[in-house]
């Protein structure tokens, strides 16, 4: 899904599809209206007070901290349609490690509109300070499995509809920040004006495969500023995580998260990334059909080294491009009249 906006529209339409209560929705409209504090500078961080392209306004973060590499994560993530920061309020009430009973309020970092899982208060750490939580506020915070959780922050959520998570900046792989950070630029209405008619030969790129190199693009003589901000918008998918958009040319562009979908699910785990397959994927693309043994199969996935398609009978068909090629060379499968097929250069 193509980067989209906040607006009264999407906000309608996140709440007919989670329908809050009425103090729920009172809750929602105090976060809308201003941050219920301001955020406070250190010897170490300097407050950014940055125009949010999702969001339409200025959100508050520390320069260096855990909020503002959430808040750069909550501005790409397609599932996110709102986020805003220092929420109101929600009380605490636990029994700390003297056995004295403490209620107290705190600010949510963050109040989050998610549209697949409805609302969530987030509270962002440094992953430095993981352990000293856990021995410095008993009761407050405790350890869950391996990570560190807030049950009476929970309780105040659940209260309200909603589900509280502790998260810290390590959660999110450095390399995702920095290519965030890279494009968050390409967002603006600005960037749209100016990018948005080039990016068709973009696309036009990805008809006959569903992946190439960014370095072959640029060879080809792609204008990089209407990539970017293709990549930004969610007009073409890469890895955020797998390597720095800024530091190299060699990396693999997908036309659709299918396609990129079809690459996690075909690279073995731990396995290296491998090079682009010539002979796969000018050969198939997602909904073209080939007849193995008498039996009609189409294309659902052509992955990075897997083929995946599904019979007539619905039985399911999964090699590795190796097998498929050697099956073509000796002619065990062949394309029905009619159906488009893309042939090896």
């Amino acid at each position: 899904m193509p980067f989209e906006r906040f607006n009264q529209e999407r906000l309608d339409e996140f709440l007919a599809t989670h329908h809050p209560s009425e103090s729920t929705r009172k809750y929602i409209n105090d976060a809308l209206a201003k941050p219920s504090r301001n955020v406070g500078a250190s010897t170490r961080n300097v407050v950014s007070d940055n125009p949010c392209p999702k969001m339409g306004c200025s959100i508050q973060a520390e320069s260096n901290g855990p909020e503002a590499r959430a808040a750069l994560n909550f501005i790409f993530d397609e599932d996110v349609v709102f986020y805003l920061d220092q929420a109101p309020p929600i009380e605490l009430d636990y029994i700390n490690g003297n056995g004295r009973r403490i209620r107290t309020a705190t600010t949510p970092d963050f109040l989050v509109g998610r549209m697949s899982s409805g609302l969530w208060l987030e509270e962002r750490k440094a992953a430095e300070d993981r352990d000293r939580l856990v021995e410095n506020h008993v009761g407050r915070y405790e350890l869950n499995g391996d990570r560190v959780v807030s049950v009476p922050a929970l309780a105040s959520a659940s209260a309200l509809g909603m589900k509280y998570v502790l998260g810290f900046d390590d959660d999110i792989p450095i390399t995702r920040t920095l290519n965030q950070r890279w494009l968050i630029s390409y967002l603006s209405p600005e960037a749209r004006q100016q990018y948005e008619a080039h990016s068709r030969r973009i696309r036009e790129a990805f008809l006959d495969c569903s992946f190439t190199k960014l370095s072959s693009l640029t060879e080809r003589g792609v204008d990089v500023d209407a990539l970017m901000w293709s990549v930004a918008n969610g007009f073409v998918q890469f890895d955020w995580d797998s390597v720095s958009l800024a530091r190299s040319q060699d990396v693999i562009l997908y036309r659709d998260k299918a396609a990129l979908l079809a690459y996690h699910r075909a690279l073995a785990p731990g396995q290296l990334v491998t090079s682009i397959p010539t002979y796969s994927q000018n050969l198939f693309s997602p909904g073209s059909q080939f007849v193995l043994d008498g039996i009609l199969f189409t294309v659902e996935i052509a992955g990075v080294t897997k083929l995946f398609a599904l019979s007539e009978r619905n039985e399911s068909f999964e090699r590795y491009w190796s097998d498929v090629e050697r099956l073509y060379r000796k002619g065990a499968h062949t394309s029905p009249p009619g159906t488009r097929h893309y042939k090896a250069n």
